[in-house]
């Protein structure tokens, strides 16, 4: 499918662990969004100076009809696993969590007056997020299909959550060199 274009990967953490330890991968980058919108009022006063001390041509600034805050979100893939190695290596049983996060659009919900009579349009933005918990018994080497999430983009597409999980043994800690 992805030869023939019809898929597209759009992450592909791989964890390397052992046996009882948790383990994280992420592929993130940050979203920063305005938030908290206050309507703007009329400015009395310009940096605590009186109207009448101005300097001729000095007007308030439009800043203020902006959201005063801005949050920050993550956007991409995150895997979280805790392994417990069962049958001396030939099974494993997981406990897992995916999480694919996305930003669909910012969306323009209004327009805004300011008090110089500027049209400062506010967006919102609109996320997406697909989320998995599971614990699964696998064999080592095995490959599952773990999850199906329809994606808000793009349109008609799905996302498909796949694992395989592979126990190799460590050498003793004797026969490691130093």
């Amino acid at each position: 499918m992805i030869k023939a274009k019809e898929a597209t990967v759009l992450a592909w953490p791989m964890l390397r662990t052992s046996d009882g330890c948790p383990a994280v991968a992420e592929c993130q980058f940050e979203k920063r969004y305005l938030t908290n919108f206050v309507p703007p009022r009329m400015p009395q006063t310009l940096s605590g100076i009186p109207e009448a001390k101005r300097p001729p041509g000095h007007r308030p600034f439009a800043h203020d009809a902006l959201p005063p805050a801005v949050e920050t979100r993550n956007i991409g893939v995150t895997l979280e696993v805790q392994p417990r190695v069962l049958e001396d290596g030939k099974r494993v049983y997981l406990d897992l969590r995916s999480q694919w996060s996305d930003l669909v659009e910012l969306k323009m919900w209004g327009n805004v007056l300011t008090a110089l009579g500027t049209v400062v349009q506010v967006p919102e933005p609109l996320f997406s997020d697909t989320k998995s918990r599971l614990d699964l018994n696998l064999r080592s080497g095995e490959r599952q299909l773990i999850a199906v999430h329809n994606l808000a983009k793009p349109a008609n597409g799905y996302e498909l959550d796949l694992i395989r999980v592979v126990v190799t043994k460590v050498r003793a800690e004797e026969d490691v060199p130093n």
